[in-house]
Parts: structure tokens; sequence; C-alpha cells
């Protein structure tokens, strides 16, 4: 099996073999171990395209605001990623088995918006995630036709969260936290837990009578959240134009299309996925299990481990003596004094 070093673990099936390399504590993770298992078991990898040209997310940009953590995440659940160029594929490749537009900032063009619909027709897979209009993103991504045939509504506003639990991560109002997720396979795993979006919009179900496509809201706010119009210094609640909690910030759906089912995640925001907030409450668990459910990998979905943190703390020579003799003198010593002063009072 050709190990090269101790602590080495090789997990094989037939010619297919993984070696996994010990952690800084020369131990194995569960999520580790499962992914090679997963890897040597499967007879192909998936395949999740990410779509840029319009200023989406990055797997490469390892940034605050990149996607790379993603990227790393996902290919341990046994997935390839590549990214793609509508404008110069032409239509969405036929090796894609999941598409993601992570956060345009541009507009698609009228073409590419219907190669994305197309795909979605040939019983495809589709996770869409769209930022609010802010300063920085003034111009919506085009694809209201897509939502529209899903029975889809993404709202023109962004979402205040008043109720003050996102404090608990310090968090202010315009990122809203979701306690209360709606019935899906993307978010059984994650009841009792939290997530945060910062800076979303409201995505719904259009209408809510139609049974095709079938729909579900995933994730809902508090009841003390309300729209706006624009983030501006002071926002209030107006009755006469926003919309009062609990809101659905994300929308799964399905229907029958061509001779396969086809599948559609929407989400009102795309930094919850983010390298800085991947790792933070469940957003990694609920952006992992939306690409799982859409690519009909199921039995992947879960409430994935925390990575092990390495918080050993480096001292110097003269630190490590002076910690030494606290260590040695200072509790014992405060005890002894204690107890001379409390003898000396009731001599």
């Amino acid at each position: 099996y050709g190990p090269t070093q101790m602590n080495q673990i090789v997990v094989a099936l037939g010619p297919r073999r993984q070696q996994l390399q010990p952690n800084f504590q020369g131990t194995f993770g569960e999520q580790d171990l499962t992914s090679a298992i997963l890897k040597v078991s499967s007879g192909s990898e998936t395949k999740v395209c990410f779509v840029t040209g319009h200023g989406e997310k990055s797997l490469t940009d390892d940034g605050a605001h990149g996607y790379s953590q993603v990227g790393q995440e996902l290919k341990r659940e046994n997935y390839a990623t590549d990214s793609i160029n509508l404008v110069q594929s032409d239509e969405v490749p036929s090796s894609c088995d999941v598409l993601v537009i992570a956060g345009p900032v541009q507009s698609f063009f009228p073409q590419e918006t219907a190669m994305v619909s197309k795909y979605l027709d040939n019983g495809g897979k589709v996770l869409i995630e769209v930022d609010p209009l802010t300063q920085d993103k003034q111009s919506d991504s085009n694809l209201e036709s897509i939502f529209q045939k899903w029975n889809i509504d993404v709202g023109k506003n962004l979402v205040i969260d008043a109720s003050g639990m996102g404090r608990l991560l310090g968090a202010g109002p315009a990122i809203p936290l979701v306690v209360d997720y709606g019935s899906s396979p993307i978010t059984k795993d994650l009841e009792r837990t939290m997530s945060f979006f910062p800076l979303a919009r409201t995505v719904s179900i259009a209408d809510k009578s139609k049974s095709d496509p079938q729909a579900v809201e995933l994730l809902k706010t508090s009841g003390r959240s309300f729209t706006t119009p624009k983030l501006e210094r002071e926002v209030r609640y107006d009755p006469k134009t926003d919309m009062m909690g609990p809101l659905s910030l994300g929308v799964a759906a399905s229907k029958k299309a061509s001779d396969e089912g086809a599948r559609l995640v929407v989400i009102g925001d795309s930094d919850f996925a983010s390298n800085e907030a991947v790792g933070q409450a469940s957003n990694g668990d609920l952006f992992l299990n939306a690409v799982d459910w859409l690519a009909q990998d199921e039995n992947l979905i879960s409430i994935r481990p925390k990575k092990v943190t390495n918080r050993s703390v480096n001292l110097t020579a003269g630190g490590a003596i002076a910690l030494r003799w606290l260590d040695i003198f200072g509790l014992p010593g405060t005890v002894i004094i204690v107890g001379i002063v409390i003898w000396w009072k009731r001599r």
C-alpha cells in the first residue's frame, strides 16, 4: 500500500487508494477518514461548477470574502470543482453536475440567463446566491426570468434584524440570524443551530398555492426583523413600504424536467459562505448541505465536526522561567500569606 511515514493511514478499494496524513497533533479527524472512504468507494467524482465573469465569489480567492475554503471543503467531500465562463463556453457544460452562481456583482447577459434556464429545463441542479443592492453592488443579476419560472420571489430589499440575537456572534442588525429552518433535507440536521447572513435580501415562494415546482422556504428570520429599501445610517420600519418578520432568506425547489428532476436553491446572500463566515455557526453546513441535496448525495448531509484549532502558546525562555517560578511559589505563597493573616486576626 506504499506508506511512507509513521501514523499514515491508507484507505483502499481495488485499484483506488487514498493516503491520509496526520494533523499537527499526529491524529486524524473523523471527516478525513469518511472523505477518504467516499473517494475510493464512489465510481466517479461529482463536478461542481462555479460561474465566473460577473464578479462572483472565487474559489482561488483566499481573502475574507473569497470562497477558497468552500473549494477545499467540497474536495474533502469528494467533489471536483471547476470555474466556467458562460460567454466563452456558449452553454453550461454537460460535465457540470451542480452549477453555483455565488453573488454576481454585474448583470448576466440575456444569453447567459437563457443558458442557465435551459440547463435547468434539462434536469440541471443550480445554487444561486444573490446579494442585496448596495453602494458596492448597483446592478441586479438579471436572473429574474428564472426566479419567476420557478415561482420564487427575490425581494429588492435588505433585511434588518432588530431582535438583538446577532449580538451573540458580535453581529449588528444588518446581519440577520436564523434559528428557524424549513422542512428540507438541506436543513433537517440544522435544528437547534444558528446561521447568519451578512447583508441579506428576502427570497420566498411567490405563490404558495402552486404545487409545481415543489418548494420550501429554508431560512426564517425572527419576528422582530423587517425589510428596508436600502441601508442607511438610521433605519426604521415603515409599514407602508416594508415587510415585518419572520422573513424568508432562501428557497429550495424541485420539479420534473426532461427525463430527470431539476433542482434549484436560491439564497439571498453569498457572504454567509465566504472565508470569514463559513467556519462560524452552521454556515458551512448549510452551504455544503445545499450542494449535497442538489447533487442528490443526501447521504452526505450532516453537521460536520468542527476543525481542531492549534491553540498552543510559544513562550520565550525568560517567560517560561517566570511561569515556572509563579507556578511553584505564586499560588502556594498566596495561600500561605492568606493563612497567616487569618491566623493572626484570630489570635
